[in-house]
């Protein structure tokens, strides 16, 4: 038989998941008993779904081989993702996508999402969603200010680029700087640097 004859008895089909969502091509044969029938793979539609990016396509009725599709625009808002459980085991084209996409958005607004695992009682990751962060709470909000003024009010003469751009020793300043941050400071720099 030759290639050319070989073609002929083979042709392309289209494939979709376990949850009806297309996943890419496969060969349906010709059937050597029946020459009027194909041998189809699992899954799979003689329709072809003419796959666009930015949607998603779900078989119409599966088991059918001549199926069409319902076109799903992919998810475009953050909203979209806040009811959706993303399987953890499920490495599906769409799965992967939608991980990929619910990844983005956290990404893009880490003030306002994030992204979280869920787990069951075992403490197994069982799939992946998004969640609103919540807003702080007035008290939460003071205790950001006085945090804030702490770090500040602490970091003073110990901050890393304390010389700037001055050798140790053209620092005249380190002796005068008073309290623990001039002495944190003066006990940080070399034995040769410490007189005065």
């Amino acid at each position: 038989m030759s290639n050319i004859e070989k073609l002929k008895t083979m042709k392309t089909v289209f494939v979709y998941d376990e949850d009806g969502f297309y996943c890419g091509t496969h060969i349906a044969q010709l059937n050597p008993r029946n020459k009027s029938s194909w041998l189809m793979p699992p899954h799979s539609t003689n329709v072809d779904p003419n796959d666009e990016d930015g949607f998603f396509f779900k078989i119409k009725d599966p088991g059918n081989p001549e199926s069409g599709w319902d076109k799903i625009p992919y998810p475009s808002t953050a909203e979209d993702f806040l009811a959706l459980n993303i399987p953890h085991e499920s490495r599906t084209k769409r799965n992967n996508d939608l991980r990929r996409l619910l990844s983005q958005f956290a990404q893009n607004d880490p003030e306002h999402y994030r992204e979280v695992s869920v787990n069951d009682e075992s403490g197994k990751k069982i799939a992946t969603k998004l969640e609103v962060i919540p807003e702080p709470t007035p008290e939460e909000l003071k205790e950001r200010a006085a945090a804030a003024v702490r770090s500040k009010r602490e970091g003073v003469g110990i901050r890393a680029p304390f010389f700037g751009n001055k050798s140790p020793r053209g620092a005249g300043f380190v002796g005068s700087v008073g309290g623990l941050a001039g002495q944190v400071a003066i006990e940080s720099l070399p034995y040769s640097f410490r007189r005065f």
